[in-house]
């Protein structure tokens, strides 16, 4: 089977008047034969306006690991609707996340949600920006011959090291399980 993709081709021919080259991202400009525009996916797959049905490789660049349209997510979401969205007040279902995230994330009840947010800001500036500098800037790093195709060095290390930090941070649980830990 020959696959065409003239409308695809047109349609992006078409938008480059509202948008630089017909995509939203140059990420897109590099497809051969041509940015593909989507019509609708389903499973592992792709239909694009030409007609076509594609294998989708890229499953959204990882959060569409349970494919296009999963019938299990839609019905949970459909059933969670019928709760309704968003409430200026508590709700069962935030206990339940938190009670969730507790349980994989051991000491989460231990720090507010505003402090990780600074404690990130900070680290951001602080630290990750100058390690991406000395890495991929041509800073130190990269003049003594460093290379980080992955972020393996920028990524990967800044991410352990903030994980170490806040861990020393945060400190020992004093009185655990004994003793009720509220949040400081």
């Amino acid at each position: 089977m020959t696959m065409t993709f003239t409308a695809s081709a047109r349609r992006v021919a078409d938008a480059a008047s509202l948008v630089p080259g017909g995509v939203n991202s140059n990420f897109r400009l590099g497809i051969s034969p041509t940015p593909l525009v989507i019509a609708r996916g389903e499973g592992p797959y792709l239909h694009d306006i030409d007609g076509n049905r594609l294998i989708d490789y890229y499953l959204g660049m990882g959060p569409m690991i349970l494919g296009h349209n999963p019938a299990e997510v839609i019905d949970a979401v459909r059933r969670q609707l019928d709760y309704g969205l968003l409430f200026a007040a508590q709700s069962e279902i935030e206990y339940q996340a938190a009670a969730l995230m507790n349980r994989l994330v051991p000491c989460a009840e231990r720090v507010r949600f505003s402090v990780v947010l600074w404690f990130s800001a900070l680290w951001l500036l602080l630290v990750y920006v100058p390690v991406a500098h000395w890495v991929w800037g041509g800073g130190w790093m990269a003049r003594l011959g460093v290379m980080d195709f992955a972020g393996g060095i920028v990524v990967h290390v800044n991410a352990g090291m903030a994980a170490l930090v806040c861990a020393l941070v945060i400190g020992r649980r004093r009185g655990f399980p004994h003793v009720a830990m509220a949040p400081h």
